[in-house]
């Protein structure tokens, strides 16, 4: 967004695209976890992360697209969706 907002087109372009392929949920493992599934950091795959409720739609629209995402039209969506939460701001 702040490559998008400073006028890096290209190098938008390509975070988002890169951001998106994060954003893609991973299938949580079918086995059942066991002693040792956790070590060096990990933790098993039980249950969806948390995000922000007014970023969840977008980001689940973000990470079901087939193809890399249009930037112009994903970061003018957010920079609207920033603009109406600064208003509600005190």
């Amino acid at each position: 967004y702040i490559a998008w907002t400073t006028g890096s087109r290209a190098e938008a372009s390509e975070l988002l695209a890169a951001a998106a392929g994060h954003a893609r949920p991973a299938a949580p493992s079918a086995e059942t976890p066991g002693e040792g599934d956790t070590e060096g950091g990990l933790a098993p795959m039980v249950r969806e992360t948390a995000r922000c409720g007014a970023l969840r739609a977008p980001a689940d629209a973000l990470g079901a697209a087939d193809a890399d995402p249009d930037a112009r039209t994903v970061y003018s969506a957010f920079d609207t969706l920033i603009r109406d939460v600064r208003t509600r701001l005190p």
